[in-house]
């Protein structure tokens, strides 16, 4: 009955994460409602972190939606204060450690400057945080699936699709399709 309920709203690909790292923490947390109880912070928010860059890169963007953005058009002053902003914002310093706070206030935007050097001369910015909804019919039924794209980039008239990945990909062992 759990499932079916869960079946009926949108399947993200955060829980269909969980669900192959590891299906029994998914019947915990989806199917049963229990959660990790609340806890006072002693360590890193990977998922907190993961949100404010998402968000400074958004704001570094957003000026040139449907616009081109070369090279050098987005200052090391820019990409300071877009992310000082998102820190505060998403209330950063209050929610981790002093020490992880100060180490991300000097990694962060050296981090981002990185992303934005090895990004190409000029790419045209077709889409930011676009979600994305769509369904998928299986043996008589449809299944409903929602996701977020990153970016959307036009390059030498292709489109390509972005992923900002601020944490580690996690490889499956290819087993749940055997």
């Amino acid at each position: 009955a759990a499932l079916t309920r869960l079946l009926r709203s949108p399947l993200s690909a955060t829980r269909l994460d969980t669900y192959l790292q590891c299906p029994l923490r998914f019947a915990w947390q989806h199917l049963c409602g229990l959660h990790l109880p609340q806890e006072i912070n002693e360590g890193d928010d990977p998922a907190a972190v993961g949100t404010c860059i998402h968000a400074t890169l958004k704001a570094l963007y957003t000026p040139y939606l449907h616009k081109t953005v070369c090279s050098g058009d987005i200052s090391a002053e820019t990409v300071r204060a877009r992310f000082y902003e998102q820190l505060e914002a998403h209330n950063l310093r209050k929610l981790l450690p002093a020490d992880s706070c100060l180490m991300l206030e000097e990694a962060a935007p050296m981090r981002l400057m990185r992303f934005f050097a090895n990004q190409p001369a000029r790419v045209t910015i077709m889409a930011l945080e676009k979600e994305l909804k769509t369904s998928l019919r299986l043996a008589g039924r449809d299944y409903a699936f929602v996701g977020t794209l990153d970016r959307v980039d036009k390059r030498d008239d292709l489109l390509y699709v972005l992923d900002y990945k601020t944490g580690s990909i996690k490889k499956h062992d290819g087993s749940l399709w055997t």
